[in-house]
């Protein structure tokens, strides 16, 4: 017990360091878990660790969404639309996976609630079960956060008033790590629009919307 506790405290004093532009911090916590599988190599029950760190993650969000035509620039952002945005909140469980070469993947399952309008009529389903996943790029910035971008987004629509599937793009997260990488918190509180592209039941087209995220991660073996 006590030789992990002095490898913790070790790969804390890693995750602290910083040098260069990029994701230094990460990368040393990386490499410091590596060499803590090599020291408990011989412990009964050891299991090698690996160069990515996993997080089990899970939060909610919640959007404003309208047509195509979207919101005119900051800092107003009304609907370009004559028709009224739609407000949804999702909840969102699954993994992030993170690598030493700033890459990723983001993999989650979301229940999405809507708020208001027509989907709470009778008859209508107040709800969407989907799936999305996506690559993921993260880079340091100087105030010791990082930003992440998520790319090639792919989800489908599972159960609801519509199936299908959708392309979501245009999110981004800001992230930060607690001293040793335990806890990871993603949050979106920027005024950026995203877009995307659906292909469901109910034809093809595309949308834009205005979210925030809250985003916790418990990094897991």
């Amino acid at each position: 017990m006590h030789v992990i506790q002095r490898i913790h405290r070790h790969c804390c004093s890693f995750f602290a360091a910083t040098s260069g532009n990029n994701h230094p911090r990460l990368a040393r916590l990386l490499a410091c878990l590596a060499i803590a599988g090599c020291a408990l190599a011989s412990a009964p029950g050891a299991r090698a660790q690996s160069t990515q760190l996993k997080y089990a993650i899970a939060g909610n969000s919640t959007c404003a969404h309208t047509s195509s035509t979207g919101f005119t620039a900051s800092p107003g952002l009304a609907v370009v639309s004559t028709t009224a945005p739609s407000v949804r909140t999702s909840y969102i469980s699954g993994t992030l996976i993170l690598s030493q070469s700033g890459t990723g993947t983001y993999d989650v399952k979301i229940i999405q609630m809507y708020t208001e309008g027509t989907n709470l009529a009778g008859g209508k389903s107040p709800l969407n079960e989907s799936t999305t996943t996506c690559s993921v790029v993260y880079q340091a910035q100087s105030d010791g956060t990082y930003n992440f971008e998520l790319l090639n987004c792919q989800a489908t629509l599972l159960a609801g008033n519509v199936v299908g599937t959708s392309t979501p793009n245009g999110i981004s997260m800001k992230g930060v790590f607690s001293p040793g990488g335990l806890i990871l918190q993603l949050t979106d509180v920027a005024t950026n629009v995203e877009t995307g592209t659906s292909n469901t039941s109910s034809g093809t087209g595309s949308y834009a919307r205005i979210c925030a995220r809250d985003i916790r991660g418990i990094r897991i073996p």
